[in-house]
C-alpha cells in the first residue's frame, strides 16, 4: 500500500499497523523504506514531507498516534475472527471516527473462476503443442488433428462465454484464497455486513470492486470494496456504540495504557500497548527546483526497479 500511497502529493502522514512482528520486521526494507531515489532528491511530485510509522500491536487497542483522516484495510477483515472483527469496528468507528474507510476483501463468488481459467488455459496450451506436433504429418494425423480443434473451440468457447463459465463454476468445490482467512463472502454478506456498520456508526456506503475475467461479469468483480464516508451527524464525542458502558470502560483502560510510551513492548501484546516499530521520512521537493525535479524524475522512471525498496 504504501508504494501507492506515498505519491498522494497532498498526503503528510502514512500509519501503518500490524499484530505479526515477523512480517513487520520482514517488510521493512521492501515495504516501507524510502527508496534510494526518495532519500537523495526527495518527493518528485510533492513540497510537502511525508512520514511514515510502522506500529506493532493491536487495531482494537486505541491509540491517539493513529488518528486520521482515512483509514484502510485493505485484505484484511477476512483474516480476523467475527467477533474480533466487531472490536475492531468499534474502534476504528467509534473511537478514531475517520472520514473515510476503505474496506477490500475476497469477492466468494469471483474465488472458482481463479483456479479454473488457470486450468483451462493449461489445457488449451498443452492441446496446442499437440496440434503442432500432429501437423508435421497431417495427412496421417487429419482425424486426431480434427478432434484436437474441436477440444480448443470447445475450452474458448466457455472461456469467453457467461454461460459457459457459469456451467464450470457451479461444478467447482468452493475454497477459500489464503489457508489464513477465517471467512469469504459473497456481494449479498458483504453488502448486509457494511450496511450494518454504516448504520450502527453514522457512515454512508458505496460499493465498488476491481479485477474481472472473461465471463465474469454475473459473479462479480475479484476484489470487492467498500467506501465509508462519515455522516455530517456523528460529531459527538462518544458516537453511537460508545454508550455501552463496558464498551467505554474498555477503550478506557487501553487508552490509559498506552500514554505510557515509554519503553514501548516488543512483541508482548499481553502488555496492550502500540508499538511505534520505525518511522521514515520522505523530505518534499523545494518549488524553485524545477528542472533539477525533471532530471531526477527521469532518472527515477529508469531506475524504479532497482531502488532499495518499492
Amino acid at each position: 500500500m504504501v508504494i501507492w500511497l506515498k505519491h498522494i502529493a497532498n498526503l503528510e502522514l502514512i500509519n501503518c499497523i500490524d499484530k505479526d512482528l515477523r512480517t513487520i520486521e520482514d517488510g521493512l526494507e521492501t515495504n516501507f523504506q524510502p527508496n534510494l531515489f526518495e532519500m537523495l532528491f526527495g518527493r518528485k511530485n510533492s513540497e510537502k514531507r511525508l512520514d511514515i510509522k510502522v506500529y506493532h500491536g493491536d487495531i482494537v487497542v486505541p491509540d491517539d498516534r493513529l488518528k486520521a483522516d482515512c483509514f484502510t484495510m485493505v485484505e484484511f477483515i477476512e483474516h480476523i475472527p467475527l467477533d474480533h472483527l466487531e472490536r475492531v469496528c468499534q474502534t476504528v468507528f467509534a473511537y478514531y471516527k475517520p472520514r473515510y474507510v476503505i474496506v477490500t476483501t475476497p469477492n466468494a463468488e469471483f474465488n472458482p473462476l481463479i483456479d479454473l481459467h488457470s486450468t483451462i488455459r493449461k489445457k488449451l496450451q498443452e492441446l496446442k503443442e499437440q496440434e503442432k506436433k500432429l501437423q508435421l504429418d497431417a495427412a496421417i494425423n487429419a482425424d486426431a488433428i480434427r478432434t484436437i480443434k474441436d477440444s480448443i473451440s470447445t475450452l474458448e468457447l466457455q472461456l469467453n462465454s457467461p454461460a459457459g463459465i457459469q456451467q464450470l463454476v457451479v461444478q467447482s468445490p468452493p475454497r477459500y484464497r489464503h489457508s489464513d482467512h477465517k471467512f469469504e463472502w459473497n456481494r449479498a454478506e458483504f453488502a448486509h455486513w457494511a450496511s450494518f456498520v454504516a448504520r450502527t456508526y453514522c457512515y454512508e456506503v458505496s460499493f465498488g470492486g476491481v479485477g474481472k475475467l472473461p465471463g465474469s461479469e454475473p459473479l462479480g468483480p475479484c476484489t470487492q470494496i467498500a467506501l465509508f464516508t462519515r455522516s455530517d451527524n456523528n460529531t459527538s464525542q462518544t458516537g453511537a456504540t460508545m454508550e455501552d458502558p463496558a464498551l467505554c470502560f474498555d477503550l478506557l483502560i487501553n487508552k490509559l495504557s498506552v500514554q505510557e510510551s515509554e519503553p514501548e513492548f516488543l512483541g508482548d501484546a499481553s502488555l496492550r500497548r502500540v508499538c511505534l516499530r520505525a518511522q521514515y521520512h520522505i523530505p518534499g521537493t523545494p518549488a524553485d527546483s524545477t528542472q533539477e525535479s525533471e532530471i531526477c524524475t527521469k532518472w527515477s522512471d529508469t531506475q524504479d526497479d532497482g531502488m532499495i525498496a518499492t
